[in-house]
């Protein structure tokens, strides 16, 4: 019986980590890599796999600071199996975001129920925030996976004591900081510092026994060797720029206009974490009521420390506060469970969804009807039709008290609507970007330059050096010199350029959702 009970739970974990990745790997290889964090990320490992250079990051041959090495390797790997493209980027992405709903899944079966991790692993999987991070090729998907499975190896040491947990623990935030850095260790260690403080197991023995020093030799053993190298290969400044203006400044300081006010971070959570967060008061409310439990305890000490955390950071982004969407949705998947249990649930959360999924796709139907580069599509917003469908359908299951089939219907419709979204809706918006729209009409062969800013998909989907050119002397010293080129630029530089003798503006096309105007230019040959 044993062993057919290990092998439910093997082909059980299998289907979740299968239906996980076809969900958020869906039409990964279909929209291009057009946002400036993935464009940049993507030709970064492309650039390195090009060279053969597996310490010094760059992005159109330039030293690249922004981001340590983890996610460019995994990126390298995919590149090598399956060519360099959309859908290789994004490969290793959708795994991690599979292995976080896998082991969000086993600590909520293991430490709560099997029905706390299902609802658990449900709730992020019908997150759309939560697809969408992880259809993206960025090293966030790798930092919240090595981030969860951390703390939950962490906290299945701290119960059961086996040492496998405590050395996945230290693995696992060792992967982290070759993810992103010190936040990988700043982050769990004030977690699990608050933890053992509210569980009143603040001890120097205790800390020992977590054989810290040990730990610290494995992390600096995975880490030090690259972070030396790259350190000594780029004279220092890899390690000025990243640990200094990617983090210190950052968190002190907003960068690059991402600032907001401190309720800013929680509303994003709360945003993101739909559908499930429409349960976030009742839940954590269940939670404050078992807060003496330390599973309990535990994931909503991560969850707060991680929120509060980046509400105080200067900088504030959408995908900063995502390490708590796990640990999030444990403590979710903790009030469904028992709410299933006591056949009790309120409805307003389920009318709230209904509402909602009605409004999304009229609200989505007259913004892009506004937009006269999208008013053409504004049909798309139908993607978000089966949120209502799912609302109507669980109000109808909730009426005759079946809850767990109302949960089911909900989960469902998001999940349905993070498939329209990624296979139908966002692609046709997708051809819409400047780059999908000027490629096609250029000669690839040609040497590219830009002036002062260019969208960095240019550079990936080039393939090539894209120098910058930093002033008007020098590009009319360029063609006066007999060179033929394009120049990429912004509608904002057009008064400077259009004084140049030789040089003519043959396209241009708006940024999707943004102000920006991209330019080409090209030499005008008598």
């Amino acid at each position: 019986m044993a062993l057919i009970q290990r092998m439910k739970n093997t082909y059980f974990y299998l289907l979740l980590f299968l239906i996980s990745f076809i969900v958020l790997s869906y039409n990964a290889g279909g929209l291009m890599l057009y946002s400036l964090d993935e464009a940049k990320n993507a030709e970064a490992a492309r650039e390195m796999l090009e060279q053969g250079d597996w310490v010094v990051p760059t992005f159109n041959y330039e030293l690249r600071t922004d981001k340590p090495p983890a996610h460019y390797y995994f990126m390298m790997l995919s590149y090598s199996i399956f060519g360099v493209n959309e859908w290789a980027a994004r490969f290793f992405s959708a795994i991690m975001g599979s292995l976080t709903i896998l082991v969000t899944f086993w600590f909520g079966a293991r430490y709560f129920s099997r029905q706390t991790g299902v609802w658990a692993a449900m709730a992020l999987l019908a997150s759309l925030h939560f697809n969408i991070q992880f259809h993206m090729a960025v090293p966030d998907p790798y930092l919240i996976f090595f981030f969860t499975a951390s703390l939950f190896f962490f906290y299945a040491f701290w119960k059961e004591g086996e040492n496998k947990f405590l050395w996945a623990f230290y693995l696992f935030m060792a992967l982290g900081v070759m993810s992103k850095g010190p936040i990988a260790i700043a982050l769990p260690g004030l977690s699990i510092l608050l933890f053992l403080i509210f569980t009143k197991n603040l001890s120097l023995s205790k800390i020992l026994s977590f054989k810290p020093f040990h730990g610290l030799l494995l992390i600096l053993m995975i880490c030090l060797p690259w972070y030396l190298a790259v350190h000594f290969q780029t004279d220092g400044q890899w390690t000025q720029e990243f640990f200094f203006k990617h983090n210190l400044n950052r968190y002190v300081s907003p960068m690059e206009g991402h600032d907001g006010i401190f309720l800013i971070t929680p509303l994003i959570v709360l945003v993101g974490m739909l559908p499930g967060s429409a349960f976030f008061i009742q839940s954590f409310y269940m939670a404050w009521q078992k807060r003496k439990e330390p599973s309990i305890l535990f994931v909503s000490i991560v969850t707060l420390t991680v929120v509060i955390f980046f509400s105080t950071s200067g900088t504030k982004l959408p995908n900063y506060t995502m390490p708590a969407y796990p640990f999030f949705a444990i403590i979710i998947g903790y009030y469904l469970s028992e709410a299933i249990r006591k056949n009790q649930l309120n409805k307003i959360a389920f009318i709230f969804l209904t509402v909602l999924g009605f409004a999304l796709p009229i609200v989505g139907y007259f913004i892009l009807e506004s937009d006269k580069y999208l008013n053409h599509i504004p049909f798309v917003a139908a993607a978000f039709i089966p949120m209502a469908i799912g609302g109507l359908w669980s109000l109808y299951y909730l009426r005759n008290r079946q809850i767990q089939r109302s949960l089911i219907a909900i989960t469902l419709s998001w999940i349905v609507t993070a498939c329209l979204f990624f296979g139908w809706a966002y692609p046709l918006i997708d051809q819409e970007n400047p780059v999908a729209k000027t490629l096609p009409a250029l000669d690839l062969g040609k040497d590219f330059y830009h002036y002062k800013r260019v969208n960095a998909a240019y550079i990936f989907y080039l393939k090539k050096p894209v120098p910058q050119l930093s002033g008007t002397a020098e590009i009319q010293s360029l063609i006066d010199s007999g060179k033929d080129f394009y120049l990429i630029s912004r509608k904002g530089y057009d008064e400077e350029l259009e004084v140049i003798i030789g040089l003519e503006k043959i396209l241009e096309a708006k940024d999707i959702f943004e102000t920006p105007f991209t330019t080409i230019y090209q030499v005008k040959r008598n």
